[in-house]
């Protein structure tokens, strides 16, 4: 059982607080991606299709070196721009007046600490691990289902089998089955190295802006406002066609849609554990996951982000009821409280 550490400073939850950290982070994400704007670099995941047949807004079709380049500019401008809720969470607790010392352990980044909005938990190292596991699991099994759904919503599956999964194989010259079992294996280890550039999101969407909008607003509306804003943040790459292939606010919405609904099921592992590590190992895991539509994909048809992307339309099917069970279930969470700390759980406060 460990003590009580009142000395922690409280996360900085004032109007102005949250306005300096929501106008950082918008900002900064602008600020870093506009090499991709410069230069006019397509991100839309139909890029070949879309080049070639010349349709409005798709311009030329770039040389192979152009294409290098370029992919390898929004690549840098992509990862660098994760960091960037992060970088704002940091400069606006230290403008609030918390020491840098203390910036990393209130985010979440040191031992597990009581989240606002979220009863107090066992404390010690097993119910940790736990929950961890169990949240990962539970992260893979919502991404098949998202995509369970997407293969049963999208009728386009070619009759002759020929995906891009089997294009691939043959390129390799390996059986599709051993293919297949290869990129679900590679899941995990691409989880590993999502998790670092996650957990930059995740020290500023789920470390400062959830808990502190749980604070002021409770937690439903904490998932909605937070899941909006933490969707128009990916505006610079939504907009340049990033995920769905659509170059305006169309893009941006159906981006922020999906968001309010990940963005729960984040926040419900961070209050569930306490640590910011376990919602950026999972969001790590969703975007090594997101390409498992790409497989089953035709390979003669150009890829349709909008209806078959992990973040489309079809993700909505499941993210918004998920949502929904989140915020009801966190509803609860309150009215167990006295319950809990009386069997001697952690208290409002602690770190374990």
């Amino acid at each position: 059982m460990t003590t009580l550490n009142d000395r922690s400073p409280a996360l900085p939850v004032s109007g102005k607080a949250i306005g300096l950290y929501v106008v950082l982070a918008l900002g900064l994400a602008w600020f870093v991606t506009l090499p991709i704007w410069l230069i006019g670099i397509d991100l839309s995941p139909s890029l070949p299709a879309v080049k070639e047949t010349g349709e409005p807004g798709s311009g030329p079709m770039p040389t192979e070196g152009e294409l290098f380049t370029q992919s390898l500019i929004a690549q840098v401008c992509g990862v660098v721009m994760m960091f960037t809720p992060g970088i704002a969470a940091v400069i606006t607790l230290m403008v609030s007046g918390v020491k840098f010392s203390r910036v990393f352990p209130m985010l979440g980044a040191g031992r597990p600490v009581r989240v606002p909005g979220f009863r107090p938990r066992a404390a010690g190292n097993w119910p940790y691990v736990r929950r961890l596991l169990l949240g990962l699991v539970a992260t893979l099994a919502v991404t098949l289902l998202i995509a369970l759904v997407i293969t049963i919503a999208t009728p386009v599956w070619p009759a002759n089998g020929h995906t891009l999964a089997h294009q691939s194989a043959s390129a390799l010259g390996m059986p599709l089955a051993l293919f297949l079992v290869m990129q679900f294996a590679m899941i995990p280890v691409g989880a590993i190295f999502n998790a670092l550039p996650s957990v930059g999101e995740e020290l500023g969407w789920r470390g400062y802006l959830y808990p502190a909008l749980t604070q002021r607003l409770g937690f439903a509306w904490a998932v909605v406002v937070g899941g909006a804003i933490w969707g128009v943040w990916h505006a610079p790459l939504i907009m340049a066609g990033y995920n769905f292939g659509l170059f305006g606010l169309p893009g941006v919405a159906l981006m922020t849609a999906s968001c309010i609904g990940l963005g729960a099921w984040f926040a419900y592992l961070y209050g569930a554990t306490g640590s910011i590590w376990v919602p950026a190992l999972a969001h790590g895991l969703f975007n090594a996951a997101a390409g498992i539509t790409l497989l089953f994909w035709p390979a003669d048809t150009a890829f349709n982000g909008v209806t078959a992307s992990v973040l489309g339309v079809w993700s909505l099917v499941v993210l918004v009821p998920l949502a929904a069970v989140l915020v009801w279930r966190v509803a609860k969470e309150p009215g167990r409280a006295e319950k809990n700390l009386e069997n001697g759980l952690q208290t409002p406060g602690e770190s374990v």
